[in-house]
């Protein structure tokens, strides 16, 4: 029988695969789909999902068949890292995310559910019917099978790339995190690993801070100050005003929202109080929506150790 011109542009555009489902977009009705099946000898991968047999079932017939078949499918982990181009993602089995509860009935993939998916953990669907999981999520996902040294070489690749920032993928980490979940677990030390990092992440909540802080005729503080503690440790003080001995610590929640963090920085406020400081912090979340107020309340804390105030 004639194949349709439709199909031809189909089966050129999709690797050679194509699913009963989408015979019917085509056009075509039940018992054409079963004749073309049949003269072009197509070569069934699974239920309802068929191969062309002048393409062999590689990788990318795979992807193909899973993203056809199940639309909720995303090509994840180390498959989607080979997809982004990203170094150390050598695993040359097909990985496929879903949400809990979905189905995809194929062998030779490997399925993986995950109760959290949002829609920023999805790229785009490209033109071949493949989607894959967006960049950051990829990373974090994959991080159990590179272990944290090829996970932080991957997530230098993407900054560097500007496929993601420092940001998302920290906003990626905290979304995701989840104390049992090794690649959870791995990405977060991955981040946590780089001094860099956790300076650029402070340095654009210092900016917004300082800026407010001029703003409001308050006197500029000195940034990222170096301190001696009263037992002799020594400490960088994110803006400081020492003839007032006032401190104040910007805090981005991924690097002082863990057990461990928090401690630390009560400790080191206790510090400063003994030492004659008086410590304020800054978390993010205030910044974002009552940074007026925090100005505000450092404005009084100033007056209060000795500033007479703008204007006087």
């Amino acid at each position: 029988m004639p194949v349709p011109l439709e199909y031809d542009r189909w089966m050129v555009a999709h690797h050679g695969v194509i699913t009963r489902a989408d015979f019917e977009t085509l056009g075509f009705t039940a018992r054409q789909t079963d004749r073309t099946i049949a003269s072009q000898r197509l070569i069934r991968m699974g239920p309802g999902v068929y191969r062309s047999p002048s393409v062999p079932a590689g990788r990318i017939q795979w992807m193909v068949a899973a993203c056809l078949r199940q639309p909720l499918a995303a090509i994840g982990f180390t498959t989607a890292g080979q997809e982004w181009g990203y170094r150390g993602m050598r695993d040359t089995r097909v990985h496929v995310l879903l949400p809990r509860g979905a189905r995809l009935t194929l062998d030779g993939l490997i399925i993986h559910h995950s109760r959290r998916i949002d829609p920023v953990d999805v790229a785009g669907r490209r033109s071949d019917g493949i989607r894959l999981t967006s960049p950051p999520r990829t990373l974090f996902d994959s991080a159990a099978m590179l272990g944290r040294r090829k996970t932080v070489s991957a997530i230098e690749q993407a900054l560097a790339e500007r496929r993601c920032t420092l940001g998302t993928l920290m906003a990626t980490s905290k979304r995701l995190f989840q104390p049992g979940r090794p690649a959870a677990v791995i990405f977060r030390e991955a981040l946590l690993s780089r001094a860099e990092w956790r300076g650029v992440a402070r340095s654009d909540l210092e900016l917004v801070v300082i800026e407010a802080i001029t703003g409001r005729g308050l006197p500029a503080p000195i940034v990222n100050m170096p301190l001696v503690l009263v037992n002799g440790e020594d400490i960088v003080v994110d803006l400081a005003w020492p003839r007032w001995q006032v401190a104040v610590e910007v805090d981005h929640p991924f690097w002082h929202d863990g057990v461990v963090e928090s401690a630390r920085d009560k400790r080191r406020d206790r510090k400063l109080t003994m030492s004659g400081w008086q410590p304020v912090r800054f978390p993010e979340l205030e910044i974002d929506h009552a940074l007026p107020e925090l100005i505000d309340d450092l404005a009084h804390i100033l007056m209060k150790r000795g500033w007479e105030g703008a204007g006087r």
